[in-house]
């Protein structure tokens, strides 16, 4: 079970990126992030309460308080998002995925302080170091007239925060509540990712309809999206963080892969350096 988790969520990873990267036409998107954002959190909802609503006495869990609770890791989840619809326009996936690792210094730093102290040894500290060194060289890749690599190390770090931060504080709300439904705890968290969409498409509004510009690339975005969030849920509840950054690491190597044979990507020495170093870490990591 363990190990099919972490392949699917490994091949959606991987797949969002180059999905994202799909849906642009030239340079740009023509339909809006925080719509495609919402109708994937949208998505995620009515799967959830369909799930729900076929267990017994479905309620039975929910507590007000810890609904409010899931409005934080949701606001930063929907923070990721944006950010990465944004180097999705200046950097190439495999360079996203690669500096994407960066979640793994930021979780490893939640996770000690919030659920196991004693989960961080000499060697795990300095696999995070190596992660880090590991995320410079693959940024280094991305240097250009659109986004300089300090640039994209910035992005990657805010990006590794909101991801680190909201997945230990998703664990940590899932295991005080560990006798609610997953799907129930499911519905709290995209409820309130709908609220912050709607919000947000509200303060951009231009106009236009809130599907527009959608095709075809846009729902394969969105479903993949939706998909690879009730994933993560489902690792999050019955592994933790932990396998979520070790499945991030694996899913460059496929990422790469891909985005060779899709968009003739070329990869560079600093990138191969820069992913060598991440994945080895993150073995380190591991062990």
């Amino acid at each position: 079970v363990l190990f099919r988790s972490v392949g699917i969520f490994c091949v959606l990873t991987s797949l969002q990126t180059l999905f994202v990267q799909y849906s642009k036409t030239g340079d740009k998107f023509l339909y809006s992030p925080v719509s495609a954002n919402f109708m994937a959190e949208f998505l995620k909802l009515a799967i959830s309460a369909v799930m729900l609503l076929r267990q017994p006495a479905p309620f039975k869990h929910f507590e007000l308080r810890k609904f409010f609770a899931f409005a934080v890791p949701s606001l930063l989840y929907q923070l990721k998002g944006r950010v990465h619809y944004l180097r999705s326009i200046l950097a190439a996936a495999p360079s996203i995925q690669a500096t994407n690792s960066m979640n793994t210094v930021f979780t490893a730093v939640f996770y000690h302080f919030a659920i196991a102290p004693e989960f961080t040894s000499p060697i795990r500290a300095h696999s995070v170091i190596l992660v880090t060194v590991g995320c410079v060289l693959a940024s280094m890749s991305d240097c250009s007239v659109q986004m300089s690599s300090f640039t994209s190390l910035l992005l990657s770090a805010f990006s590794g925060f909101c991801s680190g931060f909201a997945g230990v504080y998703t664990e940590v709300m899932i295991r005080k509540n560990i006798k609610a439904s997953l799907h129930l705890q499911n519905i709290q968290l995209y409820s309130w990712g709908c609220l912050w969409n709607l919000m947000a498409m509200r303060y951009q509004r231009s106009g236009q309809s809130m599907l527009s510009g959608f095709d075809g690339r846009t729902w394969l975005v969105i479903s993949n999206l939706a998909v690879s969030g009730l994933t993560v849920s489902y690792i999050l509840r019955r592994h933790g963080n932990i396998v979520k950054v070790f499945a991030t690491a694996v899913s460059i190597i496929l990422t790469s892969l891909l985005s060779v044979i899709c968009f003739d990507y070329q990869l560079s020495v600093p990138f191969l350096a820069g992913s060598l170093v991440i994945i080895s870490s993150s073995d380190l990591y591991r062990r």
